[in-house]
């Protein structure tokens, strides 16, 4: 066998090596939030955030921040506990107290099982 044949005969070799034994690399994804983005609700007992894959507690977590008026920074709700469910894969917010009427932002950040970190933040509001 030429020189040629063997170096693509490894090369090839290596690339289906390669191919079979690296697991697809994904990102955590919210697929699914109660109260959902831009939603107008009473007020909610908890928030409950589902992602597509198991997450790492150790590294995930929310917070609830009640949104001022014009000219007013966003304060953090204090006494805010967060769990993750028997399913790794929904994380429940749940308020110190219960919320008042008015604007929220929940800023969440989410660790995967694979180690990939993800955040976001949504806006609801309670009536």
């Amino acid at each position: 066998m030429s020189k040629v044949r063997i170096s693509a005969a490894i090369a090839l070799a290596t690339g289906i090596a390669m191919a079979m034994g690296v697991p697809a690399q994904a990102h955590p994804r919210l697929i699914g939030a109660n109260p959902s983005p831009n939603s107008v609700v009473a007020a909610p007992r908890s928030v409950q955030l589902r992602f597509n894959e198991q997450l790492v507690r150790r590294f995930t977590g929310a917070d609830i921040l009640r949104k001022g008026g014009a000219g007013q920074a966003p304060s953090k709700l204090p006494g805010t506990r967060v769990s993750l469910e028997a399913d790794g894969k929904t994380l429940t917010v749940m308020p110190g107290r219960p919320l008042a009427a008015g604007t929220y932002q929940l800023m969440w950040r989410a660790v995967s099982v694979d180690t990939h970190r993800v955040s976001g933040s949504y806006d609801f509001r309670v009536r």
